[in-house]
C-alpha cells in the first residue's frame, strides 16, 4: 500500500505521458465475494489491454504494459480480507502506483493521456476539516469536510445571495 501526499497528488495531477491507465474497484469485505474482486479486476484489464492494442499497441507490448496490475490480480493473499475497501491502480511507462483506499470507489477504467484522479482527493483529505463555500445566483451553502463526513452548514437566513 502506498500513502498519498499532496505533493505526490500533484505529481499525478501533472503527469501527461499517456496512455496512462487508471483503475478503480471496490473491494468486497464478505468472505463469499473474495474472489469476485479479482475476476473484476481481470476483467478490467483485459478490457484496458484491448483499448491499449486499439491505440495501436501490439499484444506483446499491452500485455507487458499491464504486467504489475496482473501480478496483483493473481495474487491471492493480496485478495484476503483486509480494511481497504477500494483500490486504485494508475499505470504508465515508467510508473505504477497501487493505493488501498479506505472508502468505496465507484468501478471504473479510464484509458487516456493523464491519470484519472479525483476519486484519489478523498484519501489525501480523508483526515482534514476543509469548508466549501458555494455561490450560486439564487442560493450561497456552505459545506464542511470533517473526519471523512460531508455536511451542510447551516448559514443565517437573510445571506445575501
Amino acid at each position: 500500500m502506498q500513502t498519498l501526499t499532496h505533493d505526490e497528488l500533484k505529481a499525478l495531477t501533472d503527469w501527461e505521458q499517456g496512455p496512462s491507465i487508471s483503475i478503480y474497484l471496490p473491494r468486497h469485505q464478505a468472505v463469499s465475494e473474495l474472489g469476485k474482486d479479482a475476476i473484476v479486476l481481470r476483467n478490467m484489464l483485459d478490457e484496458a489491454e484491448t483499448r491499449l492494442q486499439n491505440q495501436g499497441f501490439g499484444t506483446a507490448e499491452s500485455r507487458k504494459f499491464l504486467e504489475q496490475a496482473r501480478n496483483i490480480q493473481n495474487d491471492d493473499s493480496f485478495w484476503e480480507l483486509g480494511s481497504a475497501q477500494g483500490l486504485c491502480l494508475l499505470l504508465a511507462p515508467g510508473a505504477f502506483h497501487q493505493f488501498d483506499l479506505p472508502y468505496q470507489c465507484p468501478q471504473m477504467l479510464t484509458v487516456d493521456d493523464a491519470f484519472y484522479i479525483s476519486p484519489l482527493f478523498y484519501k489525501v483529505y480523508e483526515d482534514d476539516r476543509f469548508d466549501v463555500l458555494a455561490i450560486s445566483p439564487k442560493a450561497v451553502r456552505m459545506i464542511r469536510h470533517e473526519n471523512g463526513s460531508v455536511s451542510e452548514i447551516d448559514l443565517p437566513e437573510n445571506m445575501p445571495a
